[in-house]
This record gives structure tokens, C-alpha cells and sequence, in this order.
């Protein structure tokens, strides 16, 4: 599935050291205790090189650890600044899970202090997974 993460500094200051973390929440898809999504892949495209890179898969589970792993390097964002990133995310096709419903959640954050900026998760797009 490949989706898009645009991101727009709407403040009147710039935000330096933003990190964007892109996470799969809960799915209910799998019947364990947190309900974790199962493994997969993600890559980003590079638009320099016009070819797929591998960024992190990172499923949420009982913390907030996945707040740490950020899809790019650290990046100042000026004030009425506009990012663009295209990501495909992959899951195998011979899962072991039930049909349920999940989110790929979009949540930017201060790496200096691993904390979001404004809501966690500042974006969310609501997915279905099937067996």
C-alpha cells in the first residue's frame, strides 16, 4: 500500500530537530494481549534517486519506545515550510491473522527529548488488514 506523509509548519516559528515517526497502531487483527500488527516492511521513496529506500516498521506496542524511531534524520521545518515523504508499507501475504482494523499514525517529534509535537498522533489513516 503506499501512502503519503505531508507535513506543514503552520506555527509562526520554526521547529528545529523534528523528528517524524511513522508507526502502525494496535490491530485488531491479532488476538495476543497488545494487539500488535504483525511484521512487515516499509520503504521511502528517495526523490533524488527516484528509486525505494528501507525505513523503519515500527509497531506499536505497550509503550511509547516507538517514539524514538524516527523515519528520517533530524530536519529543521521553517515556519510555512512544506515536506512531502511517499512511503509503501508491505505486510506477507501468508499472515497467521484474523480481518481486523489498524492505523498508520504520522507523529512528529522533538528528538532532543523523544516527545511529540502538539498530538500523538498528529495525523492517522485508518487501514484494514485480511488474511
Amino acid at each position: 500500500m503506499r501512502f503519503n506523509v505531508t507535513l506543514v509548519n503552520t506555527d509562526t516559528t520554526d521547529d528545529a530537530q523534528v523528528g517524524l515517526v511513522v508507526s502502525l497502531g494496535h490491530c485488531t487483527c491479532n488476538s495476543g494481549p497488545l494487539k500488535m500488527m504483525p511484521t512487515g516492511s516499509m520503504r521511502m521513496l528517495d526523490a533524488a534517486t527516484n528509486t525505494w529506500q528501507t525505513v523503519p516498521y515500527v509497531a506499536e506496542g505497550g509503550g511509547t519506545d516507538f517514539l524514538t524511531k524516527t523515519l528520517v534524520a533530524p530536519f529543521e521545518l521553517d515556519h510555512g515550510q512544506t515536506t512531502t515523504y511517499e512511503l509503501e508499507l508491505a505486510l506477507p501475504t501468508d499472515l497467521p491473522v484474523n480481518a481486523g482494523e489498524s492505523a498508520i499514525h504520522v507523529t512528529m517529534t522533538d528528538v532532543s527529548t523523544n516527545k511529540p509535537i502538539g498530538a500523538t498522533p498528529t495525523a492517522s489513516l485508518p487501514i484494514t488488514v485480511e488474511p
